[in-house]
């Protein structure tokens, strides 16, 4: 979440870490003219994103702009929530970049991404669940389905042996459907840029869910030619983004000077 107040402005980063906000280097503004510095470290259980943005904005104020960046699964997350709950959205919101997300899961099931980049990330991911939740996993799986979450490469297996047996629908395309924004996107009600490359790695442009005609007027489209995924390096310097930290900056500078 980036917090442009008035005046000369400044950023608050807001990091979701295995379910702990971490609100770090606050820098605000009184009246304009006293700059008051406060390094704020907050922890809190977070239950929800919609709880998080709420305390967020609360903590802003009344009067605070507030805009979301989301960073694939961060901005899967992000347009799900302005679109399925377009009713709860505290009012200091105004607008949202989704870096390298996506409307549709479809991407999801991509053979390269399948074959290349889920066995990557899924071990990963099961080892830390199985970390975090051992014990309580045990009493749902046993010791057999344990074994065979601990053997899950791609998401596919990770919904039939866990996700299927805690809350998903056993099809695994219903599952995916499921966490579809693209449904309710016409129900957002602030601007949104949803920012995407061509080459992105992970979600296929094809398979993501991207309109050419929008049929929500407050959501603008950008696929680039290149950038790979939450990338767009400067190729004079490799490890500068200044192209997303511009579009970000840009988008939201100019969401924050027009009324909701």
């Amino acid at each position: 979440a980036v917090l442009l107040p008035r005046g000369r402005g400044c950023a608050t980063r807001v990091q979701l870490v295995r379910k702990v906000l971490d609100l770090a280097d606050m820098r605000s503004l009184l009246h304009g003219v006293v700059r008051v510095w406060a390094r704020v470290r907050v922890r809190v259980r977070v239950r929800s994103l919609h709880h998080t943005i709420s305390t967020v904005c609360g903590w802003a104020g009344d009067n605070a702009k507030v805009h979301l960046v989301g960073f694939s699964m961060g901005a899967i997350m992000s347009l799900n929530y302005l679109s399925r709950m377009s009713d709860s959205v505290p009012p200091q919101l105004c607008s949202l970049v989704a870096v390298s997300g996506a409307m549709s899961q479809e991407f999801m099931t991509n053979e390269r991404y399948e074959r290349v980049y889920q066995p990557v990330i899924v071990p990963k991911l099961t080892k830390e669940l199985i970390t975090r939740y051992h014990g309580e996993l045990v009493q749902i799986l046993g010791e057999g389905g344990l074994s065979r979450l601990c053997r899950c490469t791609t998401y596919s297996e990770l919904h039939q042996h866990l996700f299927s047996m805690l809350y998903a629908p056993k099809d695994r395309q219903e599952w995916l459907q499921q966490m579809e924004a693209g449904p309710f996107r016409d129900n957002i009600r602030l601007p949104v840029l949803v920012l995407s490359a061509m080459d992105d790695p992970l979600h296929h442009p094809d398979m993501i869910g991207f309109e050419r005609e929008p049929s929500n007027h407050l959501m603008a489209y950008w696929m680039t030619e290149s950038g790979g995924h939450v990338a767009w390096p400067d190729p004079q310097q490799p490890h500068s983004y200044t192209f997303v930290n511009q579009t970000v900056l840009k988008f939201c500078g100019s969401c924050a000077t027009e009324s909701r």
